[in-house]
């Protein structure tokens, strides 16, 4: 998930290294067998994810329930537990506006039908 540098003072440490964590991923995914999304809270095969967003030659995974740049590898230091992912969650999304420029590409992948088609990853946008 990237995040402009000025919103970094927002956010827990916590979720500052899950947020980091989640950019440029696509190397630490080929070295995993789960991935997480701590937005939309799925577990998931690490090679389930097909779909990355591309930014200065770097790679970042796109969930492919949600469609949010928001995975964490299991192989990365960072618990994966539903709490932690809950708790990352909440903090980011007390943030809203900060969220809502986030969803802007989540909303094109969907149109383009790069992510799940589905009334649950629908109600992510309502």
């Amino acid at each position: 998930m990237e995040l402009k540098k000025e919103y970094y003072p927002l956010f827990s440490k916590k979720t500052l290294s899950y947020i980091k964590e989640s950019e440029n991923n696509s190397l630490s995914l080929l070295k995993s067998d789960k991935a997480y999304c701590f937005m939309c809270q799925k577990e998931m095969d690490a090679r389930e994810i097909k779909h990355y967003k591309s930014s200065n030659g770097k790679e970042t995974s796109l969930c492919p329930h949600c469609g949010l740049p928001t995975i964490i590898c299991s192989s990365s230091m960072l618990d994966c537990s539903a709490s932690s992912l809950m708790q990352v969650k909440k903090d980011i999304t007390d943030h809203c506006y900060v969220y809502a420029s986030v969803l802007l590409d989540t909303v094109d992948a969907y149109v383009d039908k790069k992510i799940d088609q589905s009334e649950e990853t629908e109600a992510l946008f309502l």
